[in-house]
């Protein structure tokens, strides 16, 4: 019954993403070929990649900014996590703290900056104040700091795959899926 239940937590995931990704004019293509990059690993599995590009993507920042903001997620919590997470919950905790302007659960996956201070730094460099600023002006802010926040990390993700605890999971995974 197992195998069952995966195989319908998977079509949902999919058939989420997927529906969000039409909505937003995402190509059926590039979501498929994004969803192999982040799962390819072993180390994340292909439901909650797609419930974290789903949330991003349900936010209208595009397939490209979500893919780039999901990267930084994913190389801030390879080793920053909080402890008690699972790597694929703390993304997905962390989309949807991006959505809702909920910085805790952004810091879970271990970008600790607060978003109100990422949005304040991007309006002043972009020399606007916050409250001219439209909601997608703000979204495309807070993802543009995400980014460079996340960039101290760049290619942990990458680097926790050939780790001792990369292995572990991975074969975590594996046996999870049998």
């Amino acid at each position: 019954g197992n195998l069952k239940t995966t195989m319908v937590e998977y079509e949902k995931a999919m058939l989420g993403v997927q529906r969000v990704s039409q909505r937003m004019g995402v190509s059926q293509t590039q979501l498929s070929t994004t969803i192999e990059r982040f799962t390819s690993s072993g180390l994340l599995d292909v439901t909650e990649v797609s419930a974290a590009l789903k949330t991003l993507l349900s936010t209208g920042i595009g397939l490209p900014k979500a893919t780039q903001l999901l990267q930084a997620m994913a190389d801030a919590a390879a080793f920053n996590r909080q402890g008690t997470l699972e790597y694929g919950q703390a993304l997905v905790g962390a989309a949807q703290g991006f959505k809702n302007m909920n910085s805790r659960m952004v810091d879970n996956a271990g970008i600790t900056k607060n978003l109100n201070v990422i949005l304040k730094e991007q309006a002043f460099a972009q020399g606007v104040a916050v409250k001219n600023m439209t909601e997608m002006e703000k979204k495309l802010a807070i993802t543009e700091g995400l980014i460079q926040e996340g960039a101290m990390f760049k290619g942990d993700f990458a680097r926790s795959v050939r780790t001792v605890s990369g292995a572990f999971s991975k074969q975590e995974l594996a046996i999870e899926k049998v």
